[in-house]
């Protein structure tokens, strides 16, 4: 392989574009290739192993997504297609991620709001617990504690990351006025931002107040809509210690049921991934017939392994899994120090892209680093939202959160109203400029609460904190 550091300094120099720049789209997409033959023999290995533990309707469903891509890792992977087959895979996987991204986009909303009734179901815990208040700890020494932990580390990230903790610990005790015009001041920080960021921003607000709702939420899973309604509907202010057992046991299958699910559906989408950069790269890349042969060998093992079972897989496979120590570390490092200019290229270089009949190329190109970007779910549309956000843009975006907000806290009861404040204040930028104002909120918070169970619960949960910090 030609020296890739080399080419892309010429390209940066503008030298001899018409070799440079084809060497340079042929020899990323084969270091794409590479890496991705690798991570894909490994993870296919590891997440068919983990899918055969369990036999559920889940392992089922997340399977039948798998023997889509199966058909087309065989088709085009360990045998060789045409173009037009290659198209055809292209298109198809591309579609079994959509679907895989939407089941994710249900899992990661209900994740969310189950999220709110666990804060609720965690001060209710204490209303039927038999230890008492320590109400001089409580009054006196709780504030000093949560500043301790705060400045425990001078590092700013972290310090804005345990104050986010603490706020979404605290007793919930802000007017609604006053909770929208902390989220207004949050939408206005996007004034002069990318507008793809403040979309970001709005959809993460959505999903944590619990009023995103992704396509076949009601249906995708439903014993989830089921605990969710029951959820929605109880009365937590006259609920008995039997009632909140069994809402706390609900909420319990269904955190454990989501994240089983999210652990399973990021896996497979790794698999989707690694494949799709295969198959883009495939008419580009030129590589070690030996490494792709000991990538596909695994592959082609597992799959053909009766029952899932994979421990009498023989030690071959252990073999071939040494041969690749190393090599994604070094390939990874040759990809780092180059993909800077994937993106350049369609700044700088549209118009040679296009005379040397390199744009279809460049544009694949791209899809790959975003496939390969460690953002397992990220949209492959090139139709990027351009511009940068005005003051219009935000108020406009904050005037439709508001009254969506608005409407839910007038449907919904105060246990829940606080509980998706509490959320939604934790995920905001933080919204103090100084310590006296986190100690003066911290304070107001604490002496607002009168409830008992309340103060309990945010007593212990501020240990926990605090506790964690210094093991």
């Amino acid at each position: 392989m030609t020296d890739l550091n080399s080419i892309s300094k010429d390209i940066g120099k503008k030298k001899n574009l018409d070799k440079n720049l084809s060497a340079y789209v042929s020899n990323m997409m084969t270091l794409y290739s590479r890496f991705s033959h690798i991570k894909l023999s490994m993870n296919y290995y590891t997440f068919c192993d983990v899918l055969s533990e369990k036999e559920d309707a889940l392992s089922k469903e997340v399977a039948e997504e798998l023997l889509l891509v199966n058909g087309i890792i065989e088709e085009n992977l360990v045998n060789n297609s045409d173009e037009a087959t290659l198209q055809s895979a292209v298109k198809r996987l591309e579609e079994v991620r959509s679907s895989v991204t939407n089941t994710m986009e249900v899992v990661t909303a209900y994740v969310d709001r189950f999220a709110i009734f666990e804060h609720i179901l965690n001060r209710l815990e204490f209303k039927f617990a038999d230890e008492e208040l320590d109400e001089e700890y409580y009054d006196n020494r709780l504030v000093a504690d949560i500043m301790n932990y705060i400045l425990s580390d001078r590092d700013s990230v972290v310090m804005n990351g345990k104050i986010a903790e603490v706020v979404g610990q605290l007793p919930m005790r802000l007017t609604r006025q006053k909770f929208f015009e902390l989220v207004k001041d949050a939408f206005g920080l996007y004034n002069g931002q990318d507008k793809s960021s403040l979309k970001d921003f709005v959809y993460m607000l959505e999903t944590i107040s619990g009023i995103y709702e992704p396509e076949g939420f009601k249906d995708k899973f439903a014993d989830l809509n089921e605990i969710y309604d029951k959820l929605t509907m109880a009365n937590y202010k006259e609920m008995s210690r039997e009632e909140f057992a069994k809402a706390q046991d609900s909420l319990q299958y269904a955190v454990s049921f989501l994240t089983r699910a999210s652990d399973l559906y990021v896996q497979l989408m790794e698999i989707i991934n690694d494949t799709l950069i295969i198959l883009l790269s495939k008419p580009y890349a030129f590589g070690d017939s030996e490494e792709q042969g000991n990538c596909l060998a695994v592959i082609k093992s597992v799959m053909n392994q009766e029952g899932g079972n994979l421990d009498d897989l023989d030690e071959d496979i252990t073999d071939k899994f040494i041969s690749f120590e190393g090599k994604q570390e070094r390939i990874y490092s040759q990809i780092s120090s180059n993909d800077y200019l994937i993106d350049e290229m369609e700044r700088s270089f549209a118009e040679e892209l296009d005379k040397f009949e390199l744009t279809k190329a460049a544009d694949g190109l791209k899809k790959i680093a975003k496939l390969a970007s460690g953002s397992y779910f990220v949209s492959l549309d090139n139709a990027d939202i351009e511009g940068t956000v005005s003051e219009s843009d935000a108020e406009e975006a904050f005037a439709k959160y508001h009254d969506t907000m608005a409407k839910v806290f007038a449907e919904n009861k105060k246990d829940y109203n606080r509980a998706v404040m509490s959320a939604v204040l934790a995920s905001l930028p933080v919204f103090f400029n100084n310590l006296d104002e986190i100690q003066n909120y911290v304070r107001t918070s604490l002496e607002q609460c009168s409830e008992e169970a309340e103060k309990k619960a945010c007593v212990a949960l501020i240990r926990l904190l605090v506790d964690e910090n210094y093991a």
